[in-house]
């Protein structure tokens, strides 16, 4: 799944899941190829969703199956779509019907969210060690009546990574905000906020920008930008080695990811990890 083009996902209602695999030009219109089937043990299979669980720089796929109420992933293992076999996540779920992908608790890895239709639950699973094992079921909410569907995007501009769900009793929407603890333990800063000026030039941009920042107060080493995409997904963190004596200093972002990849053209957002820093957009024009 490593294509120049594309792959599309594939889910039944049966017991496997596959791909088709993108192998005509766009201009000429599009045609895929056969089935590639990537497991037959997810029995009712009801969800599917690509995410780069195990930090290697290309994209697995997780599945809900309300079958056998798993929650689970395969590894992509060599980059290029072929898959390893199931590993669950989890079986605390009764009729699971979505599942989707993003880093809650903002350690740079890819944690899973599922919801679950007979449980009315929306629940969380936290990648412990960034190659795909996970902790136990950690609930967001257990009264979401019929839940059918959930998705994670940063609503409120704070730097983590807010849930939504769709409540099919009820008919409603909801969001649930993270509210992620700020402390000395994950965020490496003293107990002295400081105040903080934060911008980039140019904007738009291609191929780099630089993103100027004034610090005042007392602040503790480790610093970094950190950049995210419009999924509020950390992409980037860039360190900050040592700052000069003058009141304003300066890191470049080239437009690429923590693997040193290309990041496609679309709207970034960049912070410093501290408390209390400004958000701040940022265009990249490939």
């Amino acid at each position: 799944m490593n294509d120049k083009l594309f792959s599309v996902l594939f889910i039944p209602f049966g017991i496997f899941l596959a791909a088709f695999q993108f192998t005509g030009i766009a201009k000429a219109g599009v045609s895929f190829s056969g089935q590639n089937v990537i497991t037959t043990s997810a029995n009712y299979a009801y969800a599917v969703h690509a995410a780069d669980i195990d930090g290697d720089g290309d994209l697995d796929v997780i599945s809900a199956s309300a079958g056998d109420d798993t929650i689970a992933w395969y590894e992509n293992t060599d980059g290029n779509g072929s898959f390893g076999g199931q590993q669950v996540i989890s079986t605390a779920v009764s009729g699971p019907e979505s599942v989707y992908a993003a880093d809650f608790d903002g350690d740079g890895d890819i944690d899973v969210i599922s919801g679950s239709y007979s449980d009315n639950k929306v629940a969380w699973y936290e990648n412990t060690n960034s190659l795909g094992n996970f902790g136990s079921e950690q609930i967001i909410s257990s009264d979401v009546g019929g839940c059918f569907s959930v998705f994670a995007a940063n609503l409120d501009l704070d730097s983590d990574i807010d849930v939504m769900a769709a409540a099919a009793d009820g008919n409603k929407i909801e969001w649930f905000q993270n509210e992620l603890p700020v402390s000395a333990d994950n965020e490496h800063y003293s107990s002295v906020s400081p105040n903080i000026e934060l911008w980039n030039y140019p904007n738009p941009f291609n191929p780099s920008t630089t993103i100027h920042f004034e610090l005042e107060g007392t602040a503790s080493n480790n610093r970094s930008i950190e950049i995210f995409n419009v999924k509020g997904q950390l992409i980037k963190s860039i360190p900050i080695n040592s700052l000069t004596d003058q009141p304003i200093n300066s890191v470049t972002w080239n437009g690429t990811d923590q693997s040193n990849n290309s990041v496609s053209s679309g709207l970034y957002y960049c912070k410093l990890n501290v408390p209390n820093s400004p958000v701040k957009k940022m265009v990249l024009i490939r």
